[in-house]
């Protein structure tokens, strides 16, 4: 890969993360909140893989969601899709685990909880 290609990626992953910055700190907050504070069991990718599934929610906001001039109700939005987050991260876990998914169960959790994020994103801009 090209020094510029990467520059370019890289100048758009911040462009990214700074243009709804408070959407982006209260991501970051749960992300945190999220690691160190949920007990899903000692292992450590359960707690990061629920961490990375709450930074997703910068992209969804900044692809689909609706602009808005209010920055409480962009962090209002952030705590209120975080908190869902959290639910059908740790419901599609422990559903899985219940099941006996195994080693599957981690990255199970994370591509519906992922997969639910941008579509209801979707499905909601679209009805806009």
């Amino acid at each position: 890969m090209s020094e510029s290609a990467s520059s370019t990626g890289t100048q758009r992953l911040w462009e990214g993360l700074t243009e709804n910055l408070l959407v982006s700190l209260t991501a970051v907050a749960f992300a945190l909140a999220a690691f160190f504070l949920i007990p899903l069991g000692e292992a450590f990718e359960v707690r990061f893989l629920l961490a990375i599934s709450f930074l997703t929610l910068v992209f969804v906001y900044d692809e689909y969601w609706p602009r808005t001039d209010s920055t409480a109700y962009a962090v209002l939005w952030t705590v209120g899709a975080g908190l869902l987050t959290a639910g059908i991260f740790i419901g599609v876990y422990e559903l899985a685990f219940s099941l006996g998914a195994g080693e599957l169960t981690r990255a199970v959790a994370l591509l519906v909880t992922t997969v639910l994020q941008y579509g209801s994103a979707i499905l909601y801009s679209r009805a806009q």
